[in-house]
């Protein structure tokens, strides 16, 4: 096992299974952001559906392939989502432009970027530990 295996997983897998995930991330949590926000009358909501969706890509993802870096983008994007789908909702802003806006904020980037690592850090973890007992 070498360091670019644990950040990038095996050969060419960032591409062929990150990106889709990074992609499903998004797309699930805008979907689950509108969806819940559309039987409320308004207000923030944290996104917790983000959280969840970090949390579990980025533990999924490294069990199956031990790419932090992807994990961390699961965790990115499923922030990004969170915003476009509260935006969906409660703003008449354009996408781009809620995206342009996310990417200006760090702080939900590092939010997603702690919880999708968090999730990864768990995944690797319970892999090592599963594979010691087998």
């Amino acid at each position: 096992m070498t360091l670019h295996s644990l950040l990038f997983g095996p050969d060419e897998t960032p591409v062929t299974r990150g990106l889709p995930a990074v992609l499903a991330s998004a797309a699930g949590c805008a979907l689950l952001m509108a969806w819940t926000l559309s039987g409320q009358s308004g207000g923030v909501v944290f996104p917790l559906w983000a959280v969840a969706v970090g949390l579990a890509g980025g533990f999924g993802y490294a069990y199956r392939y031990d790419a932090l870096v992807v994990c961390v983008a699961v965790g990115v994007a499923a922030f990004a989502g969170s915003d476009l789908g509260f935006h969906a909702i409660h703003g008449g802003e354009p996408v781009v432009g809620t995206l342009v806006d996310f990417a200006s904020d760090p702080e939900p980037s590092a939010l997603g970027a702690l919880f999708g690592g968090a999730g990864g850090v768990a995944g690797a973890a319970a892999r090592r530990v599963v594979s010691l007992v087998r």
